[in-house]
C-alpha cells in the first residue's frame, strides 16, 4: 500500500487538497467493491466471478484503499489541536485495531448470510456513507489553526 500512494497520491498532493484526494480514494474503492459482486452482465447465464472482473475490482480496491487511508489520517491529524493530537491519533489507532479483529467476524457472518452480494455491497455501503460523512463535514476538515501556525512559524504551540 506504502508503494501504491507513492505511485498514485505524490503528483497530485501539491495541485489537490487532502479532502479531494480523501473523496477520491472513496470513489475508487467503492467502484471496485461494487465490481467485485457477482454481476454477470452481459453474461447472464454464468454463475462465478469473471476474472477480469475481480482482477479490475482487487487493483481498484488496491489503489482506493490506501489512498483514503491515508489522507484520513493526514486529515484527521491536521484537524486535531496539536496538544492533544496524540492521544486523540492513538485513540483511531485502538478504533482501528477492533475494526481488524472484528471485521473477520462481520466478513464471516456477511458472506454466510448473503455471499458476496451481502459482504461486497455492505462493505461498498459503509465506504459511500463515509464519503457522505466526508461531504458533509467537508468544510469543517480544516487544519486547526494551532496547526496552521506551527507550521508557518516552525514552532511547535
Amino acid at each position: 500500500s506504502v508503494a501504491v500512494f507513492i505511485v498514485a497520491s505524490m503528483p497530485f498532493v501539491k495541485k489537490h487538497q487532502d479532502r479531494h484526494l480523501l473523496i477520491l480514494g472513496f470513489i475508487i474503492q467503492t467502484v471496485g467493491l461494487v465490481l467485485i459482486v457477482v454481476w454477470q452482465w452481459p453474461f447472464w447465464h454464468h454463475t462465478h466471478l469473471n476474472l477480469a472482473q475481480f482482477i479490475v475490482g482487487a487493483v481498484l480496491i488496491g489503489i482506493g484503499y490506501p489512498l483514503s487511508s491515508s489522507f484520513m489520517y493526514a486529515i484527521y491529524s491536521k484537524v486535531l489541536n496539536p496538544r492533544f493530537q496524540g492521544t486523540k491519533m492513538g485513540w483511531l489507532t485502538a478504533g482501528g485495531s477492533l475494526a481488524r479483529m472484528l471485521g473477520p467476524l462481520w466478513a464471516t457472518f456477511a458472506y454466510n448470510t448473503g455471499g458476496t452480494e451481502l459482504l461486497f455491497l455492505s462493505t461498498a455501503g459503509l465506504v459511500m456513507l463515509a464519503t457522505l460523512v466526508t461531504i458533509i463535514f467537508y468544510r469543517k476538515l480544516v487544519p486547526h489553526p494551532d496547526y496552521t501556525i506551527a507550521a508557518i512559524t516552525g514552532v511547535s504551540v
